[in-house]
């Protein structure tokens, strides 16, 4: 049975209140702007799912191959191609 890779969209986003609610950001510094912007700026968050059914996934994500259409990620410009390492 294949396992299906699933993509945090920016539904997800919307749960950001709750993730910082529950761990008490702001007992640390962190609050959210009403845009969910966090505060102080250079605030970052990140989720891991665990779990034994979790596809892990074998290469990066590729937009071009993804089937969530209306994904606002769509629209953005390739951050390789912005970006200059030199």
């Amino acid at each position: 049975m294949k396992k299906q890779r699933n993509i945090v969209s920016m539904k997800a986003y919307r749960r950001l209140s709750l993730i910082v609610k529950l761990l008490d950001g702001e007992s640390i510094g962190v609050t959210l702007k009403e845009s969910m912007m966090m505060k102080p700026v250079k605030s970052i968050s990140v989720v891991y799912g665990i779990g034994k059914e979790l596809a892990i996934p074998d290469e990066n994500h590729d937009c071009a191959k993804c089937n969530l259409k209306n994904c606002q990620f769509r629209s953005r410009p390739n951050i390789n191609e912005i970006v200059s390492f030199e």
